[in-house]
């Protein structure tokens, strides 16, 4: 890593799920303290901005709202800067990961269903029904989502219908999507297919890989590693080849995220960042 930037630890003594940036702060669930906190983009205080939220879960913001999601079986929405939370749908099966888009929340249910309901609240809209899907993405037309069970990466329209199997074989936990590719981690590899289908692409290989995230030219991921201490934080050019290692010596590295200069992570009891390369 010589001549690379170093990551540093934006919090810790936390317990972060997931978490989402914006372009001033991080915000994450903790399942520890059962709240959705927030901290500046370079570190500091940790706010609680919705306490009391059992298990809370999958994270995604919009420019007004925090969104998450509680194992409990609800999907919440509340200011950026806190206060009361809406809930906007309950008695659901195991909502994990959550993304939006300017009309509506869709999430994975692990009991086996694709979900949505408007930002707003309303009705719920089961999409499709599925096995235990893990990491959801989507695009101006379409739902994607990691089925691990099933080893399947499946989409289907935002509106629901007919849901294409786009590959299988693999154990994929996360997803992400451009306008060209579906991206995803599962077993030891970083893969990509072509949104329409087709052969999968094996980007790395040889990995421990436990969430994904792309921009216009990279995939990022995290590695859990095999012990304590010797995770790490990696990415590639979308179109595969050399692989850069970005962190290090990270206890547990999970759930991540991106804005355009850093890359973000859960760190078992830290939130990391690392600027991009």
């Amino acid at each position: 890593m010589a001549g690379a930037c170093q990551p540093i630890v934006l919090v810790s003594g936390q317990h972060p799920v997931q978490i989402a940036v914006d372009a001033m702060y991080v915000y994450f669930t903790d399942n520890q303290s059962n709240a959705v906190i927030r901290i500046p983009l370079d570190g500091g205080t940790p706010l609680t901005i919705v306490p009391g939220q059992l298990h809370p879960s999958g994270i995604a913001l919009d420019k007004t709202s925090v969104y998450w999601t509680t194992l409990m079986g609800t999907v919440m929405r509340a200011d950026l800067d806190g206060g009361s939370p809406l809930t906007l749908a309950t008695n659901l099966g195991g909502p994990f990961d959550i993304a939006l888009d300017a009309k509506s929340a869709y999430w994975t249910n692990y009991s086996g269903a694709i979900q949505k309901i408007g930002l707003g609240g309303g009705a719920v809209s089961t999409l499709a029904l599925t096995s235990q899907p893990l990491g959801i993405a989507i695009d101006s037309n379409d739902v994607y989502w990691a089925s691990g069970v099933a080893g399947h990466v499946v989409k289907t329209s935002l509106d629901g219908g007919a849901a294409t199997v786009l590959a299988q074989g693999t154990y994929p936990l996360a997803v992400a999507v451009d306008s060209n590719d579906v991206y995803w981690v599962g077993n030891d590899t970083v893969m990509k297919v072509a949104i329409g289908g087709g052969s999968a692409t094996v980007l790395v290989s040889g990995q421990r890989p436990a969430d994904i995230a792309i921009d216009a030219t990279s995939a990022y991921w995290t590695n859990a590693g095999v012990g304590i201490g010797d995770g790490t934080v990696m990415k590639v050019a979308l179109e595969g080849g050399a692989v850069t290692t970005l962190a290090t010596g990270q206890s547990h590295p999970s759930h991540m995220t991106l804005d355009a200069t850093s890359v973000y992570w859960a760190d078992g009891d830290r939130v990391m960042k690392v600027a991009k390369p």
